[in-house]
């Protein structure tokens, strides 16, 4: 593993060594993102921002060829949200503490936001004529803990004592939700690893013989479902058994949407990115180097 680690390492200097051009680009993306699931549910789009730093080496085509072909790599930094909406429907049996069975029906309509942070590691194609940019490839993506707020917009609850033919509506033991539990706030799992398909095209605006601005549209789609919830309770609001004969009013727990539901997610993202280009040029036939603007060029 260490001799094919150290042999790729070697072959990715020489690669860079042997480049023509060489662009460092800090930029700024801004756009949307969501999250498809397998969930019933609607999946809403929320903002995403994010800095990246990038290298890229290229090679010419041809000596009479506008076209450069190379490699892009680099890290970035993001922020996004996502999340679901959704009308859930629940049902189970709880057994209380005399053996009696308890069925609840619970339904109602709640909205979710999912925030994150991501680091991103792209190894792209990249490819260059005048001031035209495309990047395709593939891109790690790793995501740290994510947060989540919830709201509910009604929450209906019915108890059913099945041994009785005893039915209750709305009532605090059948799990009536009071108003400062119709919000909450916490973590949920999360996705920690993904590879993303990306591609990004854009134009170059030349300051100077060495720097430019660019500005690029670009998607990213993820391939994996690495989703860490592979076991969802398929319960929203979890009504505990009444476990003592002096309690009146059960213990109630709400999980967020994607521990109830969900068990595969896609990311999707797509927006605008803003960046400064900086640009210099080797050229080994002449044992020198300078800035280029457009096209190759030779000392004489």
């Amino acid at each position: 593993m260490m001799r094919k680690t150290l042999l790729m390492m070697m072959l990715a200097v020489t690669m860079i060594a042997a480049a023509e051009t060489h662009n460092l680009t800090v930029g700024l993306n801004a756009g949307a993102a969501t999250y498809t699931t397998d969930a019933e549910a609607s999946n809403r789009f929320g903002p995403s921002l994010g800095l990246q730093v990038n290298y890229t080496c290229l090679w010419s085509l041809g000596n009479y060829s506008p076209l450069s072909m190379g490699i892009a790599t680099g890290l970035g930094l993001g922020w996004t949200q996502t999340g679901l909406s959704m009308d859930w429907h629940t049902q189970y049996v709880n057994v209380d503490f005399a053996g009696h069975q308890l069925q609840y029906t619970m339904q109602g309509t709640a909205t979710q936001k999912d925030r994150q942070v991501q680091a991103e590691l792209p190894l792209l194609l990249a490819f260059k004529a005048a001031g035209f940019r495309l990047n395709v490839g593939p891109k790690v993506m790793y995501v740290f803990p994510r947060t989540y707020s919830l709201s509910l917009g009604e929450a209906n609850s019915d108890l059913d004592f099945l041994d009785f033919g005893v039915h209750m509506s709305d009532d605090p033991i059948a799990g009536q939700l009071p108003a400062d539990r119709m919000t909450q706030s916490g973590s949920t799992p999360t996705p920690a690893l993904n590879v993303l398909l990306t591609a990004q095209v854009g134009y170059e605006f030349f300051i100077n013989e060495q720097h430019a601005i660019g500005l690029q549209a670009y998607i990213d789609y993820g391939l994996w479902n690495s989703y860490s919830n592979q076991n969802p309770t398929n319960r929203f609001i979890d009504v505990a058994p009444i476990t003592d004969p002096n309690t009146t009013t059960p213990q109630i727990t709400i999980y967020d949407l994607n521990a109830s539901f969900v068990t595969k997610v896609n990311y999707l993202s797509f927006g605008l990115r803003f960046y400064w280009n900086m640009s210099w040029e080797f050229n080994r036939m002449h044992g020198g180097h300078h800035a280029p603007r457009g096209g190759r060029v030779y000392y004489q």
